[in-house]
């Protein structure tokens, strides 16, 4: 009887054991962005040492398609797993702690602006920590002439600008936006105070698509045509 009773539990914990790692398991393909301002390297395959094949910008949204097993980096003790992936065309391998939810993109534009709090506005800054920071839309640029850029406009006013425009390398730059004319007009205020806004400004005054420059505001007002706008002549369009 004893025997039997011994059978039945051993089987049970192995039951328990064989569900938990079904219910921990990782399914996929599924959904990830990348999280780092400065894009994700695509690798030809997963190892640190690989060929890089292209660079994904921040905030894209891809598909993980295969998990490799954990690979070891440069550092004997440090392991790190990858994910198979695809974008603009190209395939290759990503390293997990560059990628996550869509909700780590909006976090992520948190860590920039704690890190550049200290030149921005201090209205902006109001407006900034009292906004839930929803993300409202997205504009692309996509590339051709110069490289790819996205602007990420959130609950509250605020614009993220992730590109080469303002830095050497990609970066968020952080504005105040307002849709205008029942969304016929774009407001940009700047709100960086290492920014020249008169230098700016005098690069788009003669630009077709600005409506008006008010220098006193450090605001700059576009026209919207079908969807899109011209920011320095890169054509963004609604993603």
């Amino acid at each position: 009887m004893k025997k039997t009773q011994i059978v039945l539990l051993a089987s049970i914990v192995m039951i328990s054991i064989i569900s938990c790692k079904q219910k921990t398991a990782e399914v996929l393909p599924r959904d990830a962005f990348s999280q780092n301002p400065e894009g994700i390297i695509l690798k030809s395959s997963p190892d640190v040492k690989s060929s890089m094949v292209t660079v994904i910008p921040f905030g894209e949204k891809i598909t993980l398609t295969e998990s490799s097993d954990k690979v070891k980096s440069a550092s004997a003790e440090d392991k790190t797993i990858w994910y198979k992936t695809q974008w603009n065309g190209k395939s290759g391998w990503v390293q997990d702690t560059s990628v996550g939810t869509a909700g780590s993109v909006t976090e992520q534009l948190k860590v920039s602006f704690a890190e550049q709090k200290g030149n921005l506005s201090a209205d902006f800054v109001k407006a900034f920590e009292s906004s839930s920071l929803l993300l409202a839309d997205t504009y692309i640029y996509p590339g051709g002439e110069m490289v790819p850029a996205k602007m990420f406009f959130l609950s509250g006013g605020a614009a993220v600008l992730n590109s080469k425009i303002f830095t050497e390398n990609y970066s968020n730059t952080f504005f105040y936006y307002e849709f205008m004319n029942e969304g016929k007009l774009l407001k940009i205020k700047f709100v960086d105070s290492k920014l020249n806004f008169n230098e700016y400004a005098d690069i788009e005054n003669s630009s077709k698509s600005v409506f008006k420059i008010d220098k006193n505001d450090r605001s700059i007002i576009y026209h919207i045509n079908n969807s899109g706008f011209f920011f320095f002549n890169w054509g963004f369009h609604k993603e």
